[in-house]
């Protein structure tokens, strides 16, 4: 669970530093490099990677739930 919760973080991390760069490619280059970038992959990467969060994340809470059912876990106590 905690590799799960490390992996979404650098996820997150990664999804960020993305849209920072695409932030500051629009405001430098204008949207025709913008574009340009989205198109040449970087858009479907970004897509990929929030969707890869948002699996992960709904995996783990799907995994906490059962456990809190099955009273493994306490409602306030982490994985």
């Amino acid at each position: 669970m905690r590799a799960l919760t490390l992996a979404e973080i650098i996820l997150i991390i990664y999804a960020m530093i993305m849209l920072f760069t695409s932030i500051f490619t629009l405001i430098s280059e204008g949207w025709v490099a913008l574009v340009f970038n989205l198109v040449e992959g970087k858009g479907a990467i970004f897509s990929g990677t929030l969707i890869l969060i948002i699996i992960i994340d709904a995996w783990r809470v799907k995994k906490r739930r059962n456990l809190l059912q099955k009273g493994r876990l306490k409602p306030g106590q982490l994985f």
